[in-house]
């Protein structure tokens, strides 16, 4: 043996005794069930039956690489033809629209800044460094992709938990490529000022993206069953792009989602093309070179397994919870709920000096997971189908908590106001 290695082991194991490692890893660790209720940062729950689909169908195509779906598995082209279609109706694109499926939210927004960059270049070149304006409750993956581009992002302060249109408008320059909206954004829930935005583009001939990443599986829905939600998607006059993850309220397994243009000749601004290496033309529309072919394959499962209508009876049961936990952190004192939100995710904030660090870390402690919200403090909550279950555990032990650190028996140790890792 060259050298020595702890972690490479120089026999192999048996799968059972692997198994029974990984399990007693995540039992030693904590790690929480991903499907729990008491799950309400990241828990995209469709329900045990839909969750069995969609890995079935994942495992059916693990070995294929999406890369190769045009020699190698051509039915993948077709399945993901389906995935798009369905999304681009859900979504009131115009004929001639298209659509890309991405790894997650991270890759769709890449991939729009992408196009808009390369459309702006081709049909607008600006005089300077490249702009884009947007709201500071958007994505982070947006400041990322300015990063990785050369692109300097405007975040522009939100006001009542929205996008401030005038103060956007102010923002706008020559050197402007892309401004953007969120339905909803992330943060809080709402749904900006879509129309108001896409006026602003057309004043300024400028590329408008739409995130919906955690509402474009969920507002549609919404909009059926009666409830207020402002016009978010293509069916606003200048809505160019759109990004809409499939494994948040798709109810489909990660990672999967998609970007959307308005115009099918708009692709060619997004893809990568290269032929100048021994091994012949490499083109590609994703950031990604190999994609996992089972998160497609499941998307489509999933999909037509709901249908409309499964879609729309989650999202019923999914607003039912939302209303009735609303109603019942309305009765707490020293929490406010943070606007009015159109979507599944919601969040509170602290008022009369309670800090809300300290509840959010009293109810991790007692088993409860939820995001973090800075600006206001306070926490957030994304519901499910299934969340109506625990607004009375909540509301009890929220109650408790808020008592023990207005007592100072509960302070804020952690500091954690982490989105992810």
């Amino acid at each position: 043996m060259i050298g020595s290695n702890s972690r490479f082991p120089s026999q192999g194991r048996d799968w059972p005794e692997l198994a029974e490692e990984l399990q007693q890893r995540r039992q030693a660790q904590g790690d929480m069930t991903w499907d729990s209720l008491r799950n309400l940062k990241a828990s995209y729950n469709g329900g045990a039956e839909v969750s069995k689909i969609g890995w079935d169908a994942y495992t059916m195509f693990s070995g294929d690489n999406l890369i190769y779906s045009s020699t190698l598995y051509p039915s993948l082209e077709s399945i993901g033809d389906d995935v798009i279609a369905m999304a681009l109706e859900m979504l009131n694109a115009p004929e001639g629209a298209t659509g890309t499926i991405t790894t997650g939210g991270t890759e769709s927004i890449l991939l729009a800044v992408r196009t808009a960059l390369n459309w702006a270049r081709a049909t607008r070149p600006v005089p300077g460094k490249a702009e884009i304006i947007l709201p500071s409750n958007a994505h982070a993956s947006f400041t990322k992709a300015a990063e990785l581009m050369g692109i300097t992002d405007i975040r522009v302060p939100i006001r009542n938990y929205h996008a401030d249109v005038q103060a956007m408008a102010d923002a706008v320059t020559e050197n402007t490529i892309m401004i953007v909206g969120s339905a909803h954004a992330y943060p809080f829930g709402h749904v900006d000022d879509i129309t108001a935005l896409g006026s602003l583009c057309e004043k300024h001939n400028t590329w408008l993206h739409v995130d919906s990443c955690v509402g474009g599986f969920f507002l549609p829905f919404a909009v059926d069953l009666g409830h207020p939600v402002p016009s978010f998607d293509f069916s606003v006059a200048n809505v160019c792009s759109m990004s809409a993850d499939l494994h948040k309220y798709g109810y489909t397994p990660r990672g999967a989602s998609v970007m959307l243009l308005r115009d099918q000749a708009w692709s060619q601004y997004q893809g990568f093309h290269f032929s100048a290496w021994e091994t012949g033309v490499f083109n590609t529309q994703t950031i990604s070179g190999s994609r996992p072919a089972g998160a497609i394959a499941a998307a489509w499962a999933v999909m037509n397994f709901l249908g409309f209508d499964g879609y729309r009876k989650l999202v019923e049961a999914t607003l039912a919870a939302k209303d009735s936990m609303v109603n019942a952190l309305a009765t707490v004192d020293g929490l406010e709920l943070c606007g009015t939100p159109h979507g599944g995710l919601i969040a509170f904030r602290g008022v009369d000096g309670l800090d809300m660090f300290a509840v959010r870390e009293g109810m991790t402690a007692n088993g409860w997971q939820t995001g973090v919200t800075v600006d206001p403090p306070g926490f957030q909550m994304i519901l499910n189908a299934h969340s109506g279950a625990i607004v009375e555990p909540f509301l009890d032990e929220i109650t408790s908590v808020i008592e023990q650190v207005r007592s100072g028996a509960i302070i804020a140790a952690s500091g954690d106001i982490s989105y992810g890792v």
